[in-house]
């Protein structure tokens, strides 16, 4: 087992994570705006995506991608509908711009809002199939079980720095944030979940 090897992926996966990207900047957004508790919530979902993917490539179901591509672009066009339906009512419904009290119901949206980012994007699994091969670490043990370790390394890395995100903003917009301020990230968040879903429309 080639620890080296290990540790480049791991230096890899967090630069790849703290790279400007939607589901950065939708934990950010929630996070200023809702606490941590509710940034938090949408890190666990997005990770939990992550286990899906994990689960998929390692089971071997990877070539399912290429070979049934419409299954794909269903299971994608419906998520990218949803993402904009709940960015719409992020909109039209009137907030008061106060500290919201975090009820399950709440944390349960916000989870189940970063799981569906996360699984309805095909790209992830593409991701790993792409970059998964290049750090296999070990010539004996199997390749699907290097990829679950893979898989595993990239997740815990993935919560930690999510987690990391939630707090530090949770911070900024309970302390700093002014009511525009905070109304304009209302904006932006619904914003990124129209933009992500655009992209999984047109990518």
């Amino acid at each position: 087992m080639d620890f080296d090897i290990l540790f480049l992926f791991l230096m890899t996966s967090i630069t790849l994570t703290l790279s400007p990207g939607p589901d950065i900047l939708y934990v950010l957004s929630q996070s200023l705006n809702y606490g941590f508790r509710s940034g938090f919530s949408v890190s666990l979902g997005l990770v939990s995506g992550l286990f899906f993917h994990t689960a998929f490539i390692s089971l071997g179901f990877g070539f399912l991608i290429t070979e049934y591509p419409n299954i794909f672009k269903f299971i994608k066009y419906f998520g990218a509908l949803y993402l904009i339906y709940i960015a719409v009512n992020l909109i039209i419904k009137k907030r008061e711009v106060k500290v919201i009290k975090k009820n399950q119901n709440t944390l349960i949206n916000n989870y189940s809002t970063g799981l569906i980012m996360n699984i309805i994007n095909p790209k992830v699994s593409l991701f790993f199939i792409s970059i998964f091969p290049l750090f296999l670490f070990d010539e004996i043990l199997d390749v699907k079980i290097q990829f679950f370790i893979l898989g595993i390394i990239f997740i815990v890395q993935a919560i930690f720095i999510f987690s990391l995100v939630s707090f530090f903003s949770s911070f900024v917009g309970k302390n700093i944030f002014s009511k525009k301020i905070n109304i304009f990230f209302n904006y932006l968040q619904s914003s990124v979940l129209v933009f992500i879903a655009l992209l999984l429309i047109l990518l």
